[in-house]
């Protein structure tokens, strides 16, 4: 008798492990596609405001062991509700920290329909983005979601995307806390021969092909836009190095030239091992009635794939 149940109990194993295998097999070779992304949805781009010509990809993969023998035809739409949902979870009610929607003006998508063809396991929309006019101190999303589709099965938890679009030039890159040069300043104070040293670290973003921004002397940003108001200013930069110094917004500045030492002049500086972006600033700037003359080196060396 108790063989018996031995052979009844060998065949369920049997039988549940041709089960096992048939689900694995299934699962092994359905083809189920999706947005290609980081693990948070988010694809994130850079583009140099100095390029001529800036295409981004919205990239979808078909997963299977096996090639696909159809192809599939992937309906896209926009979708502001992935980004108000994104916002919402990630900054609950702190809504100057929210991402904003890469503004219409800023990006030509021509076609919102992906075909992964019979065979393939990736297929992608190209489109151009223009990133002129578009913020250092905002995040920038393009929000999309899968709408419909003629074959094969959609991923639903890899359904949607979170294309970030970023913006950099040759001396700043414009991510959340721009790009940090190694500051060393003499200040003067209300016409005052003896100057403080002030050493530091300062951020330069970018704002055009050939302008940056950043703090007068050691004002502070914070991320308050009030101080960036008040204290920011632009640094424009010539094609043979020479810098124009503006306000941002409210701040009193005056450009002083004529300085050998400090003579308003950006240098990429090379050395046998390394190359430095070098800023040499000479100017002045008012707070309240006082006055501050500036003498200021940044100095930042140069990475590969970063600026």
């Amino acid at each position: 008798m108790k063989a018996k149940y031995n052979i009844i109990f060998a065949a369920l194993l049997l039988l549940g492990g041709c089960n096992d295998n048939e689900v694995f097999e299934k699962e092994q070779y359905k083809h189920v596609f999706s947005f290609i992304s980081d693990a948070d949805h988010v694809t994130k781009k850079m583009f140099n405001l100095s390029d001529t010509l800036r295409t981004g990809y919205i990239s979808l993969s078909m997963g299977g062991s096996n090639a696909t023998d159809r192809d599939v035809t992937i309906k896209i739409v926009k979708a502001p509700d992935v980004l108000s949902q994104y916002n919402l979870s990630q900054y609950e009610f702190a809504v100057h920290k929210y991402a904003k929607m890469l503004p219409s003006a800023n990006y030509d998508l021509s076609t919102l329909t992906c075909v992964i063809k019979a065979g393939e396991a990736k297929g992608v929309i190209p489109f151009t983005v223009h990133p002129e006019g578009l913020s250092p101190d905002s995040v920038y999303y393009l929000p999309l979601k899968i709408d419909s589709y003629d074959n094969y099965e959609v991923n639903v938890t890899r359904n949607y995307l979170l294309y970030q679009v970023q913006i950099k030039n040759s001396w700043a890159s414009g991510t959340v806390n721009g790009t940090s040069y190694t500051m060393a300043a003499l200040r003067y104070e209300n016409g005052s021969t003896i100057p403080l040293s002030v050493p530091g670290t300062k951020a330069l973003y970018p704002i055009s092909a050939n302008t940056v921004r950043t703090m007068a002397g050691n004002e502070n940003f914070d991320g308050k836009i009030a101080n960036l108001d008040l204290y920011a200013i632009y640094l424009d930069i010539a094609d043979d190095g020479k810098i124009t110094i503006r306000p941002y917004k409210d701040i009193t500045i005056e450009q002083i030239d004529g300085d050998t030492d400090y003579p308003n002049k950006y240098v990429l500086e090379k050395t046998d091992y390394y190359t430095y972006h070098n800023f040499l600033l000479h100017y002045k700037y008012k707070v309240g009635s006082n006055w501050y003359e500036i003498k200021e080196e940044l100095r930042a060396q140069e990475l590969k794939n970063k600026l």
